[in-house]
């Protein structure tokens, strides 16, 4: 019996894309931001990407995460109430500052364009 390996026709499971838990497009890693949160936790913005917890991805784009923030989708990404900071833009602009390339598609707004 011959086995398909069906990883490369699923998007997702490609090495290094991700699905925005806002929009709910794939992307490139490179073009999205993590945050970590637990049920009952502080929502937290990942930068480096290294932080335990369940990872929920979204756009380097401000319209995204002005969004997830206002509709407070971070709830159904977590899979539970989690709390959202007040200064959550505030530290992922602060943050972005370190990463050159993040910082510029998430002010240009690029990804949905």
């Amino acid at each position: 019996m011959k086995r398909h390996n069906h990883r490369n026709k699923n998007p997702k499971t490609v090495v290094g894309t991700r699905t925005c838990f806002v929009c709910k497009t794939i992307s490139p890693r490179a073009h999205m931001l993590r945050f970590v949160g637990r049920v009952g936790q502080v929502v937290q913005f990942d930068a480096k990407e290294v932080l335990p917890g369940r990872g929920m991805w979204l756009h380097a784009c401000k319209a995204c995460l002005e969004k997830a923030i206002e509709k407070r989708i971070f709830y159904k990404a977590a899979k539970g109430t989690v709390k959202i900071p007040e200064d959550l833009m505030q530290v992922v602009e602060k943050e972005l500052q370190n990463y050159p390339q993040k910082q510029e598609l998430f002010f240009k707004g690029a990804i949905h364009e």
